[in-house]
């Protein structure tokens, strides 16, 4: 018995222990499964067939193993944990969503429920995942704990329904003691901050921390029952930064360029004062989330597209 102390962690080997003990007083090696597998993780499963197999009794079920595979194959890791609860679902543990900020503020805990067969899909169904189904309670908490970074402050909700996706709208005073609406996902994910400070400073969109990062330029088309107009303009993700634009507009991407964010940056700056310098910037009638800065005229196409033809040359743009 020494040497599977030795092979396996100390709560494995409780388990392992507990099966010895099972079936040297005749109860079934099933049922002494059954009872030990509830909440152990992975590893602790690993450990067990292990042991099993160098003890020489016997080994844990085909079934077993075969889940133990088919969740190491769909990317879950060794300290993941897994159980069946009631109505054929799972309880799926993740070791990261359980020491992350959300389970440390208490506004979240490290347990999920999934079904098996989305599960060993790959698909998890917690706060690792790009789908997972924020509250909003987390959502305010982490929005307040960027403010307070930031020495800015949360008002509120703008709807009174509150937080329901992640274009939910909401109040917030920047340290200046600007009051603006910020977006969810906006504010989180892109780090879209004060407008009116940014345009003070001279230095909207840009984000010196990332100046390495893959960025885009884009060149869009904008069109409504009044009026239509081109917008030239930089973003980490482009669909991302449409969907607001979409609320007011119908929006095309007519052309698209990737760089550095601080190449991307200083070349629509450049653009922009060409564009401005022929006379084509144009100013909208609608207040939709963008700079007015960056939109021009429609008669502005065939220079717009030029340049964004010449980006793509071994010399880039010049003016």
């Amino acid at each position: 018995m020494d040497d599977v102390k030795q092979l396996v962690s100390l709560n494995s080997y409780r388990i392992f222990e507990d099966l010895v003990r099972g079936s040297r007083t005749g109860i079934s090696l099933s049922g002494m499964k059954h009872r030990a597998k509830a909440g152990k993780n992975i590893q602790a499963l690993i450990d067990i067939t292990s042991a099993w197999e160098l003890y020489n009794l016997d080994r844990v079920s085909k079934k077993t193993e075969d889940t133990i595979k088919l969740f190491l194959a769909a990317g879950h890791a060794i300290e993941d944990s897994f159980d069946t609860i009631e109505g054929g679902l799972w309880e799926f543990t993740c070791h990261k969503c359980s020491n992350d900020e959300y389970t440390k503020g208490g506004v979240g805990t490290g347990k999920f429920v999934s079904s098996y067969t989305v599960l060993i899909n790959g698909s998890k169904p917690c706060r690792c995942s790009g789908n997972y189904r924020w509250n909003q309670e987390q959502r305010e908490y982490k929005i307040k704990a960027l403010c307070e970074e930031e020495n800015s402050q949360f008002i509120g909700w703008e709807s009174t329904k509150g937080y329901a996706n992640g274009e939910s709208r909401f109040v917030w005073v920047c340290k200046e003691g600007h009051r603006r609406i910020g977006q969810v996902n906006n504010f989180i994910n892109t780090g879209n901050r004060c407008l009116t400070c940014a345009q003070e400073a001279g230095d909207w969109g840009y984000y010196p921390d990332r100046v390495n990062e893959a960025d885009n330029l884009y060149l869009l088309s904008f069109k409504s029952e009044t009026e239509a107009f081109l917008k030239v303009g930089r973003s980490f993700d482009v669909k991302e930064r449409m969907r607001e634009f979409l609320k007011h507009y119908e929006v095309e991407v007519i052309t698209t360029y990737q760089n550095c964010h601080q190449k991307i940056f200083d070349t629509e700056q450049d653009i922009h004062s060409y564009l401005k310098s022929l006379n084509h910037h144009y100013t909208p009638k609608v207040e939709f989330g963008g700079s007015v800065k960056e939109c021009f005229k429609l008669e502005a196409l065939s220079t717009a597209e030029d340049i964004f033809y010449d980006l793509q040359l071994p010399l880039g743009f010049i003016e």
